[in-house]
């Protein structure tokens, strides 16, 4: 009997208890936020890269709309188009720099639209669409069954010829 009332009177292990109950939760909200941060940075990262991109294209002398990469050989519209591409993906109007993103060499340089469009006024715009699928860190396979898409889209006045 005496033992049977110290068992219930006793509270040793409680904070462990405590803890093995509590640490799983808070493991994951810390994945999340770590999760969703690295989110909001790859989203930053291909924003800049629309817009250093439209930037170019703007002022080059031709722009070669759509969304497949010409590499070589082709017109200087499509040479623009290459280089502006090289310069969302690398940071650089060459490949020799480290990619922007991880991943993105390998979804291609496809994964980046050009047009030339109008605006209500009439002028000349470029605009410059990333859509980037996103791979994090590994932990929203946790709490959903796809991937999000990253995308952003920016729109720059045409000064250039294209001719």
């Amino acid at each position: 009997m005496v033992l049977l009332d110290r068992l219930r009177r006793g509270d040793d292990g409680v904070a462990v208890l405590e803890m093995a109950l509590v640490l799983p939760v808070l493991f994951l909200l810390m994945g999340g936020f770590l999760e969703y941060g690295r989110m909001l940075l790859d989203h930053q990262r291909i924003e800049a890269a629309a817009r250093d991109a439209a930037r170019f294209l703007a002022r080059a002398r031709a722009v070669e709309p759509g969304c497949t990469d010409v590499a070589s050989g082709g017109t200087a519209a499509q040479a623009a188009s290459h280089t502006a591409r090289l310069l969302a993906v690398y940071g650089r109007p060459d490949a020799t720099a480290a990619p922007v993103i991880r991943h993105w060499p390998d979804e291609g340089l496809d994964t980046i639209c050009i047009e030339r469009t109008t605006d209500a006024t009439g002028a000349a715009v470029v605009a410059v669409t990333i859509t980037l699928p996103y791979e994090g860190l590994g932990l929203l396979p946790l709490v959903s069954s796809r991937a999000p898409t990253l995308s952003a889209v920016h729109r720059q006045p045409y000064i250039g010829s294209n001719g």
